[in-house]
């Protein structure tokens, strides 16, 4: 959804958005205390506030969660397929033996995105994680739990990114505001 409000065009993924952006607008607009927007001057602008997405982000934590639960699964077939093939597994834990093995046959590591730890089936044919559960049985948190998403989310103040035209190129600046501890 997108919208003309004031002096800017205003983008946004629900409606209501654009109505409260509106809505404080006009307020402000009829008080005469319109004011100019803080931060770098360009062409274009991109704001991320926080304080904004109250509604519409337990949604896109849950699709992180989603994403993360994706990523933890796709590594049960590497730990599987090394597992079965392993004579001397053992423990049936994937120790940092068989993640060592597993970067060795595949070229990467695998790790839980959440922090989990992959265990393999005393038979070597299946894995799961301490987290996301297994094939059979998926454990799907509602929200990213310890990921680097999940603490961005957490410490997030606002993003403002500026693009500007200029004569030797497009100059871009992006700034990341973070929460004060």
């Amino acid at each position: 959804f997108w919208g003309r409000i004031g002096d800017g065009l205003y983008v946004a993924n629900r409606p209501f958005v654009l109505e409260d952006l509106a809505a404080a607008h006009a307020a402000a607009e009829k008080a005469g205390d319109v004011k100019t927007a803080d931060g770098p001057k360009g062409n274009a602008m991109l704001r991320i506030r926080p304080e904004n997405w109250n509604r519409v982000l337990p949604g896109y934590r849950l699709g992180w969660a989603e994403n993360d639960l994706a990523a933890c699964e796709a590594n049960f077939s590497l730990l599987a397929s090394v597992g079965r093939g392993w004579n001397d597994r053992g423990e049936v834990a994937a120790t940092d033996e068989l993640l060592a093995r597993v970067g060795r046959v595949y070229g990467v590591r695998p790790h839980c995105p959440e922090g989990g730890r992959y265990t393999l089936t005393p038979d070597g044919l299946a894995c799961q994680c301490s987290v996301h559960g297994s094939r059979a049985v998926p454990v799907q948190p509602a929200s990213p739990m310890s990921s680097a998403s999940g603490k961005l989310m957490a410490e997030l103040s606002g993003v403002t990114a500026t693009l500007t035209f200029q004569d030797d190129g497009l100059h871009a600046v992006v700034i990341i505001g973070r929460k004060k501890p």
